[in-house]
């Protein structure tokens, strides 16, 4: 992606070398921010450099600002009905269960540097069920963007 072209790269989206400065410029101003910055600044690395990839951008002309002039101010999404997609429940799987084992892996290194055991007290059951509750909107969502772009 780095050189203008889709993931698979099949497709150039945009010139090589403006993709590669592009690319260059916003990595360097990402380790530059992240390195050198002192105080708020340095909590903005990436922003700084999305930043920075964006107005080199539009020097390289890559922004098109064409869709946004001729949008209509108030417009409702086009709406689809869900559908259920075992591919796409299967594919987003480990996104669900990540932060469980992550939670379990938060709970033993805590536990370790307390010298608490809380896996016992506070119920641990609890305390997962809540975590993976609070995953299902999300994969609910990444489900539908995988759908709505493989269609």
């Amino acid at each position: 992606m780095a050189l203008g072209k889709t993931g698979d790269g099949a497709v150039q989206l945009i010139d090589g070398n403006a993709a590669l400065w592009i690319s260059a410029i916003s990595l360097i101003v990402t380790v530059g921010v992240s390195v050198f910055a002192k105080g708020f600044l340095k909590l903005l690395p990436i922003v700084s450099g999305i930043l920075a990839g964006y107005v080199t951008s539009l020097f390289f002309g890559v922004v098109d600002f064409t869709p946004v002039v001729e949008a209509s101010w108030l417009s409702l999404p086009n709406f689809t009905a869900p559908e259920f997609n075992i591919n796409a429940i299967l594919f987003m799987l480990p996104v669900a269960i990540a932060p469980a084992v992550e939670h379990v892996g938060d709970m033993l290194a805590i536990s370790n540097v307390t010298g608490k055991d809380y896996l016992k007290k506070p119920a641990f059951t609890a305390r997962l069920q809540v975590t993976v509750w609070q995953q299902l909107p999300h994969l609910w969502s990444v489900r539908r963007q995988i759908q709505l772009t493989v269609k």
